[in-house]
């Protein structure tokens, strides 16, 4: 079946309007000075033999586990996989080996897709997924199976299990040979060549390269624009099944550096469920599950972003955020179907992005906060920056990017700042028109960072979840002035800014009842997310974590109390009395189809009527604004009193010696959970307690205060994050020079009075460390890890006492 929402559907248009213009441009540092560029006709023709190609080789609703840096050739392979009607999964390359080999059991894939980055990663994965034995993933030769079986199977391999087709993207290469003679492009080597365990025909490989000169030599062949599926490779049997036959080798007949004048149209498939992609939840709370979102629900996110961000044609567009996450993918279908160009990084790094930035005239690009401050502190230390950039407190970590990008930079950059300026004054990055941000809160210093970095953009954040196909809200946090955005005024009547913070200085607690602001007022602690975006419901409804926290006599929803199997019991939604927290609900288009495999947890999370539960605990204002006051799980019960974490953690990241904070509730007799901290203090201050690292040396590290993103000298483990070691308060305080400051629980408890918290919101218990608070992928802390890290330092023998 075809999908009239189908996210391929913009190619053509792009082709149409942009036959000649570059659309995806390849920025890799290790390119240098040079770029790899896709025209709008290349691009749709590329992806149509690709589609074709694939449907050749696997039926609509196929899943495809793509797993691939972000490059001009991954999007293109990701598009064609859709096309042929593929549910297609890219993963995040950082994973494991035996992490991807877990996605790879939970998603059994028909193929999975890499690229030379990610070759090593996919062969152990494979291995491990597939083959039996310890020899398995240490096979010296990665080869010695083909011609050993006939189907290029090994014989440990597991059985029971079919493994997928694994094709190498190398594409780029071989269809475009002569420009990347030019740009220093080399062949791939041995150690990205495929995995051996689905080997087609031995002893050649299947790769994208090979699929395009089949599928242009079948086009050929027919003479006529509109070929079909028979454009792919055939298949061919062997004793182990039905395998894809390798592409042609006698003559091979390259792709024409330019399309025919009527080029192959998007095929536009989509299997019966409509599923489009795969993605995996960032897991804060919880282990990584597989979300299915729709063809529907990328495009109901595209047209949001398209109204209220206002991608378009005149944008060029960096890929910052990567392609496994739903917000890079989101935002990259929004400048698809807006028409902007494309231009990829491999991965995030502040002075190669800020070089991309300046020498592709980048307008638009999405972010997570620690993104922004080592661009700030990049752009600042190569003099883009506008007056008083270097004051904000940026990371540390971005020092060493930030002078690279200096040097690189040079005179282009002065050309450009020059050229983009628009007023003749001032300092900073003036193509940059828009930016989004998501995953955390942006601080007033980072926000002022970003206006003296890049002057002429429009700061936007945006809060939202996989499930929900990315953005729910969006809120404009800063605006261009008018001399330096001439539109600037009419952009900001289609977003608000955030309210003052004076409104929530009110606040009613009644025992048992959570936070309940008076008159309309949002309780302290609250953060102002915005407005829904068009097409998107938002609905606060009765919370199951306080349902279950305050006992089968609390009020609920409709369908009575839990069930035994773990499950709310809940079967339908009601939403809360006005001017109450509750959990946010949220419905439209953009809701997942469901949790991938795992019926009882998409049963638990969408509810009828088609109410997605968010598990985040929020308030809706008089004026339709939405206020989160964090996760439902983060939401600490102690004493027989609601503690929001986030709300304890606002007081005490106003500390001067704190900077990150991370709150959770540990198990505890007396009070049933206990509100713990963990603190990230700054460079030259000292904890009277228990911390998990030794205090930063001063030939390490500068005295001056710095943000959660301190770097560290220490080796991380497989988390990314520093091995703990408890430290006494006594070492803690003696850093081997001048201190700043001592603090202590105490003083920490004593600052949270200050702020205006009560008794039962204080911290009971606290632990230090200079590193960053762990993070996932996505920049998100992980609380699970802190409270496993707060409850090994409560049980051992050194803590702190009141």
């Amino acid at each position: 079946m075809t999908s009239p929402h189908h996210v391929c559907a913009p190619l053509l248009s792009l082709a149409q309007r942009r036959p000649d213009d570059p659309v995806l441009i390849d920025a890799d540092p290790s390119l240098g000075a040079a770029v790899r560029t896709t025209t709008g006709s290349q691009l749709l023709h590329r992806v149509s033999l690709l589609s074709r190609a694939v449907s050749a080789c696997l039926a609509p609703g196929s899943v495809v586990v793509l797993a691939a840096q972000a490059s001009s050739a991954m999007l293109e392979v990701l598009l064609a996989a859709l096309d042929a009607g593929c549910v297609v999964c890219p993963v995040n390359w950082r994973w494991t080996p035996l992490e991807l080999a877990e996605a790879l059991a939970r998603l059994s894939p028909a193929a999975i897709l890499y690229d030379g980055a990610c070759a090593e990663l996919t062969r152990l994965a494979l291995a491990s997924a597939y083959h039996a034995g310890p020899q398995a993933a240490s096979v010296a030769d990665p080869y010695q199976h083909s011609a050993a079986c006939g189907d290029g199977c090994s014989p440990q391999q597991r059985p029971g299990r079919q493994p997928p087709l694994a094709c190498l993207i190398d594409h780029p290469r071989c269809d475009q040979q002569q420009q990347q003679r030019s740009h220093g492009c080399q062949p791939t080597t041995a150690a990205a060549r495929p995995p051996p365990f689905i080997t087609v025909a031995p002893p050649a490989a299947l790769t994208t390269a090979g699929l395009l000169h089949a599928a242009a030599a079948a086009a050929a062949a027919t003479a006529t624009p509109s070929t079909t599926a028979s454009a792919a490779a055939p298949t061919s049997t062997t004793a182990g099944g039905p395998q894809t036959a390798a592409p042609s080798t006698a003559s091979p007949q390259p792709q024409p550096p330019h399309p025919p004048h009527h080029p192959l149209q998007p095929q536009l498939l989509a299997p019966p469920s409509g599923g489009a992609l795969l993605v995996f939840t960032s897991g804060t709370t919880a282990a990584p599950k597989g979300v299915l979102l729709t063809h529907a629900a990328f495009h109901a996110q595209s047209q949001a972003k398209l109204a209220l961000v206002g991608y378009g044609p005149a944008d060029t567009y960096l890929h910052l955020a990567p392609l496994f996450h739903i917000g890079g993918l989101s935002s990259a279908c929004a400048a698809l179907m807006g028409g902007a160009a494309h231009v990829f990084l491999p991965r995030f790094e502040a002075g190669a992005a800020l070089r991309a930035i300046v020498r592709q005239r980048v307008t638009a690009f999405i972010a997570v906060p620690t993104m922004l401050q080592d661009l700030a502190a990049a752009a600042a230390a190569a003099g883009l920056s506008g007056t008083d950039a270097a004051a904000a407190p940026l990371h540390d970590g971005a020092e060493a990017g930030a002078a690279a990008a200096g040097l690189a930079l040079g005179p282009a950059a002065a050309a450009w700042q020059d050229a983009g300026r628009g007023d003749g004054g001032g300092g900073g990055v003036w193509c940059v028109q828009r930016i989004l941000v998501g995953a955390g809160g942006t601080s007033p210093a980072l926000q002022s960072a970003v206006a003296r970095t890049f002057p002429r953009a429009h700061l936007l954040s945006a809060y939202g979840m996989t499930e929900a196909c990315s953005s729910i809200t969006f809120c404009s946090l800063s605006r261009p002035t008018p001399a330096s955005h001439a539109s600037g005024a009419a952009w900001a009547s289609t977003l608000g800014a955030p309210p003052n913070r004076a409104r929530t200085a009110a606040e009613r607690v009644g025992p048992g009842q959570g936070s309940v602001p008076v008159a309309g007022v949002p309780p302290a602690g609250g953060v102002f997310v915005g407005w829904p975006a068009s097409g998107v419901q938002v609905m606060i409804g009765r919370s199951a974590e306080l349902d279950e926290r305050e006992g089968p006599g609390a009020a609920g929803t409709a369908g009575g109390g839990g069930g035994g199997d773990g499950s709310s019991g809940v079967d339908s939604v009601s939403s809360c009395a006005p001017h109450a927290v509750g959990e946010v609900l949220t419905r439209g288009p953009h809701v997942m189809a469901g949790y991938w495999r795992d019926a009882a947890a998409t049963t638990q999370a969408l509810r009828p009527g088609g109410w997605l539960r968010t598990g985040d605990l929020g308030y809706l204002a008089a004026d339709g604004g939405l206020w989160l006051m964090g996760r439902a799980k983060d939401m600490i019960k102690s004493g027989g009193e609601n503690v929001f974490a986030p709300q304890v953690e606002t007081a005490l990241g106003t500390h001067p010696a704190v900077a990150a904070v991370a709150v959770v509730g540990l198990p505890d007799e007396r009070l049933g959970e206990q509100v713990a901290a963990l603190v990230v203090l700054r460079d030259g201050w000292g904890f009277a307690g228990p911390c998990l690292e030794q205090p930063p040396q001063p030939a390490a590290h500068p005295a001056s205060p710095t943000t959660a993103g301190t770097a560290s000298t220490r080796v991380p483990d497989g988390n990314g994050t520093i091995p703990e070691t408890a430290a006494s308060g006594a070492m803690a305080a003696g850093a081997g020079g001048s201190v700043a400051g001592t603090t202590s629980l105490a003083d920490l408890q004593a600052h949270c009075r200050a702020q205006g918290l009560a008794g039962f919101r204080l911290p009971r218990f606290a632990a230090a460390q200079w590193q960053p608070l762990p993070t996932n992928g996505s920049g998100k802390v992980q609380k699970p890890v802190v409270r496993e890290r707060l409850a090994a330092l409560r049980a051992g023998p050194v803590r702190s006492r009141m």
